[in-house]
């Protein structure tokens, strides 16, 4: 399968190019600038020069590839209309031809609480428009094989979000016991490959384990950096912090059964207590 990745070079979009390009797919990466096209080509991908806010370019890309995964985060205050756009775009470059669009989604469109794969959706203002594209991407089939992905709070190589814990980056945000779903970044990555079988419109929880925010500061030791309310986290990382607090209980049972997902990775803790959070401090 030819297959067009976004964010090959980011976090979790390197992780999944990898996984992609293992399991034997011909992979295709995005890249909007000679630095990027230079990594992935040296890494023996092709890279495609584009740009996530150009959504004429990405839909004839998308013409040309099986699937695309969109794993790239759109920054910037255009995030919402950028993200939206080019979701479209994919769809509309894959439509009649029975590809598969994977769109990366996440956790925090879920809101607070216990929740599973076909729960209601009460976003954090962070991450609203997720809502809206999920629904045009689930709602795609026939035409495109829509898939999304909710990711937990993604962890190990020393990056993600509890990166920013043992780095001393983030502090812990009181009460400090909401619950973080949570997924390696490796175990993520195979999700996304079993991804492209996933039957049209369905949805995946990409989470291996639930954390407080409280044991992993504690986890990461020394490089924690004090506690703050909730009234300083927004002071300090506006929307961002509300979604921090988020205290969530999210199953992927449903994903494992479906396509036989069983994240075989090391736990948060002990990847920030003892892991490659450990040897990167």
């Amino acid at each position: 399968m030819r297959v067009l990745l976004t964010g090959a070079t980011g976090f979790i979009g390197g992780a999944v190019a990898e996984a992609v390009a293992g399991a034997g797919h011909e992979l295709w990466a995005l890249a909007h600038d000679d630095e990027t096209v230079a990594a992935v080509a040296g890494r023996g991908w092709t890279p495609v020069a584009g740009d996530l806010r150009d959504a004429g370019r990405l839909a004839g890309v998308a013409a040309q590839v099986d699937a695309v995964i969109h794993a790239a985060i759109v920054a910037g205050d255009d995030a919402a209309a950028a993200d939206t756009a080019a979701a479209h775009a994919f769809l509309r470059g894959l439509n009649g031809r029975g590809g598969v669009f994977v769109y990366t989604s996440g956790a925090w469109v879920l809101g607070s609480g216990p929740s599973h794969e076909a729960s209601p959706l009460n976003p954090a203002a962070l991450v609203a428009w997720r809502a809206g594209v999920e629904a045009a991407v689930r709602a795609a089939g026939p035409a495109v094989r829509g898939v999304v992905v909710r990711p937990g709070i993604a962890y190990g190589r020393g990056g993600g979000i509890p990166g920013m814990l043992a780095r001393g980056e983030l502090p812990l945000i009181a009460p400090g016991t909401q619950r973080w779903p949570l997924v390696h970044v490796d175990d993520l990555a195979r999700l996304y490959v079993l991804a492209l079988t996933a039957p049209a419109g369905t949805v995946l929880h990409g989470v291996g384990a639930t954390s407080t925010m409280a044991e992993l500061v504690d986890a990461a030791g020394a490089g924690a950096s004090g506690t703050v309310d909730a009234n300083e986290a927004r002071r300090r990382f506006g929307a961002f912090a509300d979604a921090l607090m988020l205290d969530q209980q999210v199953a992927s049972e449903a994903t494992r059964r479906l396509l036989g997902w069983r994240p075989a990775a090391p736990g948060p803790v002990e990847e920030l207590g003892s892991g490659s959070y450990a040897a990167a401090v």
